[in-house]
């Protein structure tokens, strides 16, 4: 065993030196992921969909049949509640989005506070409905608009929580996925194949490699970004460097059983920035999964990155709990890439070419 950490350990530090010693990949690395969070965070936004669905508690009829008009003409789903606890108990439950209820002189906005995005869009419809069915009924009764708020730090800390999950895909590419397509098209495994090694000291090496400067590049990047875009520290630290391990486990699994099955670097560097970008627009971090149209929404649930932005929100912004489901459900994919990986390793032959 000692034999075998030792083997470990001096591949890690050669997968270390190697990063290190080459200063553009260190400085290029740490100042993109910079600018991904920066910019990423200001540039998110949403469109509201008929996955988007409003209830509506009122005694006022024509009111209510008013706004049921104009919530339908923007193309957003409503439901009759029959009281108002009934409909806070359907917006905690994640069956609505927002709550309209209609008092003397008086129009309410519940949100559900799930998704910043999402209830910052519903906020600036109700404006534009309320003045709409002011205009239409003539009955001389004030419409106030009262809703809830999210402060900049809240809405910044959603933002970067949408963020980081690919911002460790992309880091475990890079610091991971590479260092294995290096070794499938220079011919290093085929020599630690033949060395008095055992086979599990290259998966290994490569994968606590690369995990460690995955770590320090998101480390160094967040406290960076922090400084200029200020966003609150998650209220369960341990639990949130939890969920950051399994989402950077499943990254490094996913990314090393990419590059064992594509061994050639421009099919890599293809498949892997193709897959990043479809799991970004498919994840809800673009779009929430409200507004997705029904194919969109089964194709979300289809993909790993779901799980893990909603894990990533649930931790950081504890708009919702953190669900134990997707921290499983990553760790079975990453367990799956990695027996992957590891098969194809054991099995690679040098070919006759």
């Amino acid at each position: 065993m000692n034999v075998l950490l030792r083997q470990i350990g001096q591949l890690i530090l050669t997968h270390l030196r190697v990063w290190w010693r080459t200063p553009r990949q260190v400085v290029t690395s740490v100042i993109l992921s910079c600018v991904f969070l920066l910019v990423g965070t200001h540039l998110l936004h949403v469109r509201l969909s008929g996955r988007v669905t409003v209830g509506l508690c009122a005694a006022d009829m024509p009111i209510l049949f008013a706004i049921q008009n104009e919530l339908t003409t923007l193309g957003i789903t409503t439901v009759r509640c029959p009281n108002y606890e009934q409909a806070t108990a359907d917006l905690v439950a994640g069956r609505l989005v927002a709550v309209i209820s209609l008092m003397p002189r008086t129009l309410q906005l519940t949100l559900s506070g799930r998704n910043p995005m999402l209830d910052r869009e519903i906020n600036g419809v109700l404006l534009r409905v309320a003045a709409r069915v002011s205009d239409i009924e003539q009955t001389g009764a004030q419409i106030v608009v009262v809703s809830s708020h999210q402060s900049l730090d809240e809405i910044n800390a959603f933002m970067t929580a949408s963020l980081i999950p690919f911002l460790i895909m992309t880091l475990a590419t890079v610091n991971c996925g590479m260092h294995w397509l290096r070794d499938w098209e220079a011919g290093t495994i085929y020599t630690i194949k033949v060395l008095p090694l055992h086979r599990a000291v290259l998966p290994l090496a490569r994968t606590l490699g690369g995990g460690l400067l995955v770590l320090v590049i998101l480390g160094v990047a967040l406290a960076a970004c922090r400084c200029i875009v200020p966003w609150r520290l998650p209220d369960r630290p341990v639990a949130w460097v939890g969920v950051v391990l399994v989402q950077t486990v499943y990254a490094l699994g996913f990314f090393t059983a990419l590059a064992t099955i594509c061994k050639k670097y421009l099919f890599y560097v293809d498949a892997a920035m193709l897959l990043i970008l479809l799991m970004m627009f498919t994840s809800g971090t673009i779009k929430p999964a409200e507004a997705m149209a029904g194919w969109e929404y089964a194709l979300a649930h289809a993909t790993p990155a779901f799980y893990a932005v909603r894990s990533m929100r649930a931790i950081m912004t504890d708009s919702a709990p953190l669900l134990l489901r997707d921290l499983v459900i990553l760790g079975a994919c990453a367990a799956g890439c990695f027996a992957i990986a590891y098969l194809l390793f054991t099995r690679a032959r040098i070919g006759r070419a």
